[in-house]
């Protein structure tokens, strides 16, 4: 579908330095709760992105996190803002509540169906002439991924979120100009996002419509993790 503007690599969002973070720590009725406070700098922007992440553990183990992004004027028109989380590679048997069974983006979900979805990892890689961004799921309510025992982890999500699971990460992909070059990591990279850029990037064929990009603002990510 896409793969990252140049404008987007010149700004330097794709190396982000992180302020120090303020971390307080608390009793709630929920369980303990932890708040980090920080902000993100592109190499070469003064504007800074605003991230507020707080997860409240709970006694049965389940973690509530709460994402919130600041996007400011400066920075407008970004790629995705979200989360990532890596798991262990025999952690490959994915299910999904969402759109499906293909892949689906902010611009591109009239294909998809509601339903419940299965496969494994591997299974969500599309082998794109030039690698790039694959596999993203829309509208999902949860998903989670386990091992060939059935264990592993869950995400309810506290409203229909997007997010993609894959043997590489962006970074891999960004580097690749040929399928070949790609080397399948011993992990599951999971990027969940609060809002990702439709597809388009004028790099062949027109760019994102207005309606389909990422405006200044607050955005929110909220989800429970459990173990399954």
């Amino acid at each position: 579908p896409r793969r990252p503007l140049g404008r987007w690599m010149l700004a330097g969002l794709d190396r982000l330095s992180a302020s120090r973070s303020k971390v307080t720590v608390a009793r709630s009725r929920g369980g303990v709760k932890v708040r980090i406070e920080q902000s993100y700098r592109p190499a070469r922007k003064r504007a800074k992105i605003g991230h507020v992440h707080e997860y409240t553990i709970a006694a049965d183990g389940s973690i509530r996190v709460r994402n919130t992004f600041e996007l400011p004027d400066a920075l407008a028109d970004v790629a995705r803002l979200g989360v990532r989380m890596t798991l262990a590679r025999s952690q490959d048997r994915l299910t999904w509540y969402g759109l499906g069974p293909h892949e689906t983006y902010p611009d591109r979900k009239a294909g998809g169906l509601i339903g419940r979805y299965s496969g494994t990892v591997s299974e969500q890689y599309v082998p794109y002439i030039v690698p790039q961004e694959h596999g993203n799921k829309e509208e999902v309510r949860w998903f989670k991924l386990v091992d060939a025992k059935g264990s592993g982890v869950r995400v309810d999500a506290a409203r229909p979120l997007a997010f993609s699971a894959s043997h590489l990460t962006p970074e891999d992909l960004t580097r690749a100009y040929h399928t070949s070059e790609l080397r399948p990591r011993d992990a599951v990279t999971v990027l969940m996002d609060a809002c990702q850029r439709g597809l388009g990037t004028l790099s062949c064929g027109p760019d994102t419509i207005e309606k389909y990009r990422i405006k200044p603002g607050i955005y929110r990510l909220n989800y429970t993790l459990s173990a399954v």
